[in-house]
């Protein structure tokens, strides 16, 4: 019977009672605020629960992984402060900006990924893939023509969080990563339907919901999955 490499365990390592608070504070004060926007300095609010999870990554990974996961979290902070600023160049920049983070999602969790020889994955991972797969697909049909003169940046982008979402399903390491993927695989195509399909009612408050805990999910797994591996190479010396 195939088995699945990926951690079992889904309990979270222990972060500080205080700084969670005060990261669901910042996360929910920018959630509930949306509808008075613009206010001073709101995206500064926005931008704090992802500063916060950069100075958590760069605290508690080492090697490449903390440079990397930090970087990301800047550039995906970038990308939260540009989409907040009313300027003509707001969403590609934005865009841009959050492209290079899954970039180096990519690149960190391409680095764990199984293989699909001996069983290494189990069928429902398979067929996660197949539907992420089927998921572009139908988002590259549906969305990009209505995306005018964006067409071209907005289908890089698109291959980049769907291939995040593919090595996500491929890893070999903690499954808050993947939850992580999927929750920022919606809260993408949130914005995409809302902003070139169907715009809808606290379409907001559902993309900052999703791509919060994504944010949260994606560094926790990462740091579960370090001390998983450094608990387990202690244990073979």
């Amino acid at each position: 019977m195939p088995q699945n490499d990926m951690t079992d365990d889904m309990t979270p390592p222990k972060l500080n009672t205080l700084w969670l608070g005060v990261w669901f504070a910042f996360a929910l004060t920018y959630i509930l605020t949306m509808s008075m926007q613009p206010y001073a300095l709101h995206y500064v609010i926005k931008a704090v629960p992802i500063w916060m999870l950069a100075v958590l990554c760069w605290q508690q990974l080492d090697g490449s992984a903390q440079k990397i996961m930090t970087v990301a979290m800047i550039f995906s902070s970038g990308g939260d402060v540009l989409l907040s600023l009313p300027l003509s160049y707001s969403f590609p920049a934005g865009l841009s900006s959050f492209l290079v983070a899954q970039l180096l999602y990519i690149f960190l969790l391409s680095r764990r990924r199984g293989g699909f020889q001996q069983g290494e994955l189990g069928r429902s991972r398979l067929w996660l893939l197949a539907l992420i797969g089927l998921y572009y697909v139908m988002m590259l049909v549906v969305l990009i023509p209505k995306t005018g003169e964006l067409a071209v940046p907005v289908t890089v982008y698109m291959t980049a969080i769907c291939s995040m979402g593919l090595f996500a399903a491929l890893y070999k390491g903690s499954q808050w990563v993947l939850l992580g993927a999927l929750c920022f695989m919606v809260s993408d195509s949130v914005i995409a339907i809302n902003k070139f399909l169907v715009p809808f009612d606290l379409s907001g408050v559902v993309i900052m919901n999703t791509y919060y805990l994504a944010q949260l999910m994606i560094a926790v797994g990462i740091i579960h999955t370090q001390f998983n591996v450094k608990q387990s190479d202690q244990a073979d010396v």
